[in-house]
Protein backbone atom coordinates (compact mmCIF):
# COMPACT_ATOMS: atom_id res chain seq x y z
CA UNK A 1 0.00 0.00 0.00
CA UNK A 2 2.84 2.96 0.79
CA UNK A 3 4.00 1.95 -2.91
CA UNK A 4 1.11 3.13 -4.07
CA UNK A 5 1.08 6.07 -1.44
CA UNK A 6 4.44 7.06 -2.84
CA UNK A 7 4.09 6.58 -6.41
CA UNK A 8 1.07 8.73 -6.09
CA UNK A 9 3.55 11.58 -4.12
CA UNK A 10 5.82 10.90 -6.87
CA UNK A 11 3.47 11.17 -9.76
CA UNK A 12 1.82 14.48 -8.05
CA UNK A 13 5.37 15.85 -7.17
CA UNK A 14 6.46 15.49 -11.23
CA UNK A 15 2.94 16.93 -12.25
CA UNK A 16 3.46 19.89 -10.18
CA UNK A 17 6.82 20.69 -11.43
CA UNK A 18 5.77 20.19 -14.97
CA UNK A 19 2.91 22.98 -14.22
CA UNK A 20 5.72 25.33 -12.85
CA UNK A 21 7.58 24.69 -15.84
CA UNK A 22 4.50 25.40 -17.84
CA UNK A 23 3.71 28.49 -16.46
CA UNK A 24 8.15 29.44 -16.30
CA UNK A 25 7.77 29.26 -20.24
CA UNK A 26 4.63 30.81 -20.92
CA UNK A 27 6.31 33.75 -19.15
CA UNK A 28 9.13 33.85 -20.73
CA UNK A 29 7.13 33.58 -23.94
CA UNK A 30 5.14 36.34 -23.03
CA UNK A 31 8.13 38.60 -22.51
CA UNK A 32 9.50 37.26 -25.73
CA UNK A 33 6.78 38.25 -27.17
CA UNK A 34 7.27 41.64 -25.81
CA UNK A 35 10.69 42.37 -26.97
CA UNK A 36 10.27 41.04 -30.27
CA UNK A 37 7.37 43.47 -30.59
CA UNK A 38 9.08 46.39 -29.43
CA UNK A 39 12.08 45.31 -31.80
CA UNK A 40 9.73 45.25 -34.49
CA UNK A 41 8.44 48.75 -34.00
CA UNK A 42 11.80 49.60 -33.95
CA UNK A 43 12.65 48.79 -37.14
CA UNK A 44 8.89 49.99 -38.92
CA UNK A 45 10.60 53.30 -37.62
CA UNK A 46 14.04 53.20 -38.86
CA UNK A 47 12.71 52.29 -41.96
CA UNK A 48 10.93 55.02 -42.31
CA UNK A 49 13.99 56.98 -42.30
CA UNK A 50 13.08 60.71 -40.29
CA UNK A 51 15.02 62.00 -38.00
CA UNK A 52 12.41 61.36 -35.23
CA UNK A 53 12.54 57.33 -36.51
CA UNK A 54 16.44 57.44 -36.75
CA UNK A 55 16.10 58.79 -33.06
CA UNK A 56 13.50 56.15 -32.29
CA UNK A 57 15.73 53.59 -33.32
CA UNK A 58 18.03 53.75 -30.30
CA UNK A 59 17.62 51.60 -27.80
CA UNK A 60 15.22 52.78 -25.09
CA UNK A 61 15.83 52.40 -21.38
CA UNK A 62 12.56 50.15 -21.64
CA UNK A 63 14.29 48.29 -24.51
CA UNK A 64 16.82 47.54 -22.69
CA UNK A 65 15.03 46.32 -19.36
CA UNK A 66 12.90 44.24 -21.33
CA UNK A 67 15.80 42.88 -22.75
CA UNK A 68 17.46 41.89 -18.88
CA UNK A 69 13.59 41.01 -18.06
CA UNK A 70 14.04 38.19 -20.97
CA UNK A 71 17.36 37.17 -20.26
CA UNK A 72 16.20 36.69 -16.64
CA UNK A 73 13.25 34.47 -16.95
CA UNK A 74 15.25 32.55 -19.47
CA UNK A 75 17.68 31.96 -16.84
CA UNK A 76 15.55 31.05 -14.03
CA UNK A 77 13.37 28.68 -16.73
CA UNK A 78 16.89 27.21 -17.27
CA UNK A 79 17.53 26.64 -13.78
CA UNK A 80 14.25 24.88 -13.04
CA UNK A 81 14.36 23.27 -15.64
CA UNK A 82 17.67 21.01 -14.49
CA UNK A 83 16.71 21.14 -11.17
CA UNK A 84 13.40 19.39 -12.57
CA UNK A 85 15.51 16.64 -14.68
CA UNK A 86 17.68 16.16 -11.41
CA UNK A 87 14.74 15.40 -9.55
CA UNK A 88 13.31 13.35 -12.11
CA UNK A 89 16.53 11.29 -12.38
CA UNK A 90 16.41 10.70 -9.01
CA UNK A 91 13.20 9.70 -8.41
CA UNK A 92 13.61 7.16 -11.44
CA UNK A 93 16.91 6.13 -9.60
CA UNK A 94 15.33 5.79 -6.48
CA UNK A 95 12.27 3.61 -7.70
CA UNK A 96 13.11 2.10 -11.36
CA UNK A 97 10.45 0.17 -12.03
CA UNK A 98 7.52 2.15 -10.58
CA UNK A 99 9.03 4.56 -13.19
CA UNK A 100 8.94 2.25 -15.63
CA UNK A 101 5.27 1.52 -14.67
CA UNK A 102 4.95 5.05 -15.74
CA UNK A 103 7.29 5.55 -19.31
CA UNK A 104 4.86 2.57 -19.86
CA UNK A 105 1.35 3.90 -18.78
CA UNK A 106 2.15 7.65 -20.59
CA UNK A 107 3.47 5.81 -23.29
CA UNK A 108 0.76 3.85 -24.22
CA UNK A 109 -1.35 6.74 -23.41
CA UNK A 110 -0.13 8.81 -25.87
CA UNK A 111 -0.17 6.08 -28.34
CA UNK A 112 -3.82 5.84 -27.77
CA UNK A 113 -4.50 9.66 -28.47
CA UNK A 114 -2.34 9.83 -31.31
CA UNK A 115 -4.15 7.10 -33.21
Amino acid sequence: MTDKTAGRDETGDLRADIDALRADLAELADSFTAFLQAQQKNAGAKVEGDAEAEAATAPAPEDESQWQEFRRKLEETRQHSEQTLEDINAEVAEHPLASLAVAFGVGYLAGKLLK
